[in-house]
């Protein structure tokens, strides 16, 4: 029933949303399917239980190619992280939503008969307006970065590297306020670094990796 489940899913994104499967992981539960625009992906993540007997779960999750690649290059050594920049948020009765899907019993055809439907619904109504509300980085740095409280980061922006991803989309697009956001990063990374140089030390060296790899750029 597993690879019925995967290849139904595909055939239906693929139709439905222009998407191609670019990572299975069956031992996880995931299945995820990207679209390229722009130098940004766009990933609707799935992930189901374990034998792909239930639902579990349904993400929308937006990514650079060039940050991306910059963390691999000046963080890969340090710490294990998510590439996603930007992440769906703040749907209404979300769990509600969840819970639905994760009624359909996956071992009957009809169970995923049933289930793609409401994902079809669920996608087009919350994802792709998500997805089609950024159409390249400069979106996100004027409508998240620059358009909410920095106390709110955390809300759209994943990852325990989230002000990494901050200064990231900042120096990118040339927002003049990366190097008071950057003192400040700095501040607070080498105080907890200064507190518990175990546990925060490596995220204050993340820091200066990547702070000098983006000032190592010509963005003319």
């Amino acid at each position: 029933m597993e690879a019925k489940i995967v290849t139904l899913l595909k055939e239906e994104f693929e139709q439905q949303f222009q998407v191609e499967i670019n990572q299975y992981l069956p031992e996880n539960g995931v299945v995820n399917f990207v679209r390229l625009g722009n130098g940004l992906e766009y990933k609707i993540h799935l992930r189901f239980d374990l034998k792909f007997r239930s639902f579990y779960q349904v993400s929308g999750l937006i990514s650079n190619s060039a940050i991306s690649q910059l963390f691999k290059e000046a963080i890969g050594d340090l710490m294990v992280f998510d590439t996603a920049i930007l992440f769906l948020n703040k749907v209404p009765d979300w769990q509600g939503h969840m819970q639905g899907m994760a009624n359909y019993d996956l071992t009957q055809l009809a169970g995923m008969d049933g289930l793609l439907k409401r994902l079809v619904q669920y996608i087009v109504k919350f994802i792709i307006p998500f997805f089609d509300s950024y159409s390249k980085l400069v979106d996100i740095n004027e409508m998240i970065i620059n358009g909410i409280p920095e106390s709110e980061y955390k809300d759209y922006i994943p990852g325990q590297e989230k002000n990494l991803k901050v200064l990231s989309i900042m120096k990118l697009c040339g927002n003049l306020r990366y190097d008071a956001f950057k003192e400040k990063v700095f501040r607070n990374y080498e105080k907890g670094a200064a507190k518990n140089p175990e546990r925060y030390g490596k995220h204050l060296q993340a820091l200066k990796n990547l702070t000098s790899h983006l000032e190592s750029f010509n963005l003319d």
